[in-house]
Formats: structure tokens, C-alpha cells, sequence
């Protein structure tokens, strides 16, 4: 098989004894319909059903009964889990119900390595703390703080244009994991890019704007070019670093959730832990709170009134995570910043599950967007919980539970953790089963394509996805009816944000970093 090396089987059969009552493998792969019905009224405002399933790409399937149900799958599939958690098949792959040749080696391998590391050893591995992890985290985070992607060919990493946000993720990853055990280590990554995200919003020089992404300077760069006109050199300290343009209302999220754990973990130092951060770092209480309130007060984002409350939800995050600041730093006055009542009651008139971003219709959604919804709603709620605006907690986890409800079957990982936590009524079952998808997590992320239309038992979905955009002619907008376990679906550097019903992603980097599982992990 070209790029695999050559392979080869000897088949030895040997009798071991009788087999007993109980089956020697047993398929415990089932299918779970994420509706009890399906509704098309709202989706064909967007596209003609009828046209979409005559279309070349997807009329193969449009006589297949699950297509005609028209309600989204998701399959969990915890088949050989016990299997491989047996310490004598720690270097055993089996192939079940198939050929054994390349591919179906691959693919129980993949399997393999989900099911056979427990989640501390995966959490080690991703963290860069196990042996075997090499140098993943430091080929996930540049030399900066932000997250990037390490080029072998370059020896050099190339920017991640979504790099705020997901640094901010690791961020509160890393400061959770500080909090909970004391580690040094985790301390030091934490301090490392909370200052790369504070540099995103100094480095500008103004606070109407942020950067997307922070990188080290080179002059006449060859490599990782893009849109030259993106990048803008700093100036005075900042010299030797550019920074990408367009920090968005997605970035900000970044930036808010790192300055908000960064700001609970720095609490938790000892007198000389908070020292010496602040002797290399400067006073990041002061930095962060000065960046934040700059942004609050000027940038587009955060601008609202009575009559255009529009901005207000993002005003008000950030308003209260500077509270939380304050709070925490042994300088800053706790009354600093204040949390009028009357801004949380006209938040209450528009905040249900669909303002979060949770639409849910037969397998279409924003799924990044339910990503930021429930991270920026964590948030919120941890806000609130520190600042002991218990009444607004409560009510927020109201919300937090109608959202759970609403796409628990759809086995989103990181959001039935958290909503499963924090919602209420709490709803422990669906946050274990949200720990299902860190299990299906293989490590070292895979780096093979998968492509689920080549297998016999593959049905496309009835809708497109992103219907709103109406482009499904001119772009190919086609996914699966089924979203698979984590094992068996196209890698993904964050699958919290990936459409789990889309058909291909890629054929994805074994050291992508797993800032997906890092934060799942440490808050569940």
C-alpha cells in the first residue's frame, strides 16, 4: 500500500479451549436518533428539499430509508472498550467482522488507541508530560504563547488564524489544571500564553482593535505568506513580533476566558509564585484588567444603548469578568467595576437556548457557534459564582439546562460536560456520557483521511449544511446523516467546534494539539 510500507500476514490458528457461555466479542455499536421527529418547515426557507436530493451527490441516496426519516444519527460505539483496557492485549489490534489488510488494521488501531490509554494517560500525553507524547505541546504552541502548527519542512510554526481563541481555551485549561493540582509546570504554560494573549490586545496600540494572532517577525518571509497586507509589524518593545488583523467577536472569546481562569489561578499562587510571574510578566491583574476595560469602553464590540442593545451580551461579559479581576487582584479595588442588576434583567428577556446559538434541525446547526455559546456561557456562570450573584447563576443554568436538553443526543463532548455539570436541572448521565468522546479520542491525534461514502453503509444527509449561506450549487455543502465515535470521523485540531456530521476535514497532524481534550478533561 504506497506510503504504508510493505506489509505482510501469516495466519497461525490455534485452539486455546472451549469458548464458554459468554461470546468472545460482542458489537456493541448502536445508533441514538438526535429527534423524536424531523421538522424541514424552518430548513426550507433556505433550499428546495426536493432539488438537493436530485442533485448528483446526494440523489444516490435519496431513496434509503434513514434518508427519507430525515433525522440526524448519532452512533456511539464503546465495542472492544473492555477488550482493550485488558492489560494482556496491550499490544494487540483486532479486526472485527472484516478482512484483515491495511485498512482494517488502521482502522482497529484507531480504536486501539482511544479505547486503550485512560484519560489521564491521554491528558499526559497532550499536556506533553508522558513519555511517548515527545513534543506535541511544543509543536501546538509557538514561541510566543499562541497556539500554531509546527512545520517540519519549515522548522518553523505556521500561524493558526483562529489562534486568540484557542489559546485563550488553553489558557483556562492550564489554569484549571493548576488550580485542582498544584502543578508547576501547568502554572508556567499557563503564565507563558496568558502573556502571548495580553501582547494580542497590547501590541495594537490602540483599543479599537486586537489582534487574531501574534507571531515572530521576519523580514521578506518565504513561508506561511498568506495575505501580506494582514500583517503589521509592531513597533517600539514589540519590533521583533507582527500581528494578524481582524480580531473578531470570535477572538474576543479568547481573550475573556483566558483573563478569567488566568485571574482564579493567579489567586490560588503562593506570595512567591504571584512574585516571580509578576517579575518576569509584570502585574498581570493590572495588564489584564487595563486591556480589557480599554476594549470595553472603545472597541465596536463592546458599544450599546437602551435602544440599540445589540452589543450588550458581550459588554456584559466583559464587564463582569473585569469584576472578577478585581476581585482577585490584591491591588485593584473590588469596587472598581460595577454589576447593575438592570443589565442582567434585560439580558434575561432574550437569553433562552436559541440566543446561545443552539438551533438544532435535523442535523444542522452553528456548531462553532454552540462551541463559543456554551464556553462564553461557563464563563458567565463561573462570573457569577465567584462574584456571589447567586440569583443570576441560578437563572443562567436555567438556560444552560434548556440548551442540554435540546442537543444532549447530539453527543457533543465538551457540552454535555459542561452542561451537564452546571445546567439545571443537572443532568449527570449526559455529562459521563460527554466523557465518551474524550475515550474516543485517539492519541496521537490520526493523520489518515477518512472518507464514510466509500463504505457500503454510509447515507448522506437530506440537508446541507450551513443552509443559511445558500451557496449549496456553488460549494459543496454535502454531509453524513450519521456523526460518528471521535475514532472513526476526519481529524480535527478542536473538535468542540467541528460540524460532527461533516463529510471530510482533511487528512490532519498527529501533533495537533489537544486543547479539545485538555479543557473537557480538567473541567469535568
Amino acid at each position: 500500500m504506497d506510503g504504508f510500507g510493505a506489509l505482510s500476514f501469516q495466519d497461525r490458528w490455534e485452539r486455546t479451549g472451549p469458548g464458554g457461555a459468554s461470546p468472545i466479542w460482542q458489537n456493541e455499536r448502536h445508533e441514538i436518533l438526535t429527534a423524536d421527529a424531523a421538522n424541514s418547515t424552518w430548513l426550507a426557507q433556505f433550499f428546495s428539499p426536493a432539488e438537493y436530493a436530485a442533485s448528483p451527490r446526494v440523489a444516490p441516496y435519496a431513496a434509503y430509508p434513514e434518508f427519507q426519516a430525515g433525522i440526524a444519527i448519532a452512533v456511539f460505539d464503546p465495542t472492544d472498550f473492555d477488550f482493550y483496557r485488558a492489560p494482556e492485549n496491550a499490544n494487540v489490534y483486532r479486526v472485527i467482522q472484516q478482512v484483515v489488510d491495511p485498512i482494517s488494521i488502521v482502522e482497529a488501531s484507531l480504536r486501539a488507541t482511544a479505547y486503550r490509554y485512560r484519560l489521564a494517560d491521554k491528558e499526559a500525553f497532550f499536556s506533553g508530560d508522558a513519555p511517548r507524547a515527545g513534543d506535541v505541546q511544543d509543536k501546538s504552541i509557538n514561541e510566543l504563547g499562541l497556539m500554531a502548527h509546527w512545520s517540519d519542512a519549515h522548522q518553523d510554526y505556521l500561524h493558526d488564524g483562529d489562534a486568540l481563541l484557542w489559546t485563550g481555551v488553553y489558557v483556562a485549561a492550564m489554569a484549571m489544571k493548576f488550580m485542582q493540582t498544584g502543578d508547576e509546570t501547568a502554572l508556567a504554560q499557563m503564565l507563558a500564553s496568558l502573556d502571548g494573549v495580553l501582547k494580542c490586545l497590547e501590541i495594537t496600540g490602540t483599543s479599537t482593535e486586537f489582534a487574531r494572532t501574534i507571531r515572530p517577525y521576519i523580514e521578506a518571509r518565504t513561508y506561511d505568506v498568506g495575505d501580506p497586507s494582514e500583517w503589521v509589524r509592531g513597533t517600539g518593545a514589540f519590533s521583533s513580533i507582527e500581528w494578524k488583523i481582524h480580531g473578531n467577536n470570535d477572538m474576543s472569546k479568547g481573550f475573556l476566558t483566558a483573563f478569567l481562569w488566568a485571574s482564579l489561578a493567579l489567586h490560588a499562587t503562593s506570595p512567591s509564585q504571584l512574585a516571580e510571574a509578576t517579575a518576569t510578566y509584570g502585574d498581570l491583574y493590572q495588564r489584564m484588567f487595563d486591556t480589557l476595560s480599554g476594549l470595553r469602553d472603545h472597541h465596536e464590540l463592546y458599544q450599546w444603548s437602551t435602544s440599540n442593545p445589540l452589543n450588550l451580551p458581550a459588554w456584559y461579559d466583559a464587564n463582569t469578568t473585569l469584576a472578577v479581576i478585581a476581585s482577585r487582584s490584591p491591588a485593584i479595588a473590588d469596587d472598581a467595576v460595577s454589576i447593575n442588576p438592570v443589565h442582567w434583567t434585560l439580558l434575561k428577556q432574550t437569553y433562552d437556548q436559541e440566543e446561545f446559538g443552539f438551533l438544532n434541525e435535523n442535523g444542522v446547526s452553528d456548531w462553532s457557534g454552540n462551541h463559543l455559546s456554551i464556553l462564553g456561557r461557563l464563563n458567565l456562570w463561573t462570573s457569577f459564582s465567584v462574584l456571589g450573584l447567586t440569583s443570576n447563576a441560578s437563572d443562567l443554568a436555567g438556560f444552560i439546562g434548556d440548551a442540554n436538553t435540546k442537543m444532549k443526543r447530539h453527543r457533543l463532548g465538551f457540552l454535555q460536560v459542561v452542561a451537564g455539570t452546571i445546567g439545571s436541572p443537572a443532568d449527570p448521565a449526559n455529562a459521563q456520557d460527554g466523557l465518551w468522546a474524550l475515550r474516543e479520542m485517539s492519541i496521537p491525534k490520526t493523520s489518515y483521511p477518512i472518507d464514510w461514502e466509500q463504505n457500503p453503509s454510509y447515507c448522506m444527509s437530506p440537508n446541507p449544511e450551513l443552509p443559511w449561506k445558500m451557496d449549496w450549487k456553488t460549494n459543496d455543502r454535502t454531509q453524513s446523516l450519521r456523526a460518528y465515535p471521535l475514532f472513526q470521523r476526519p481529524p480535527s485540531s478542536y473538535a468542540w467546534k467541528d460540524n460532527p456530521y461533516r463529510q471530510y476535514f482533511g487528512q490532519g497532524d498527529p501533533a495537533w494539539s489537544g486543547i479539545d481534550f485538555l479543557i473537557a478533561y480538567w473541567f469535568a
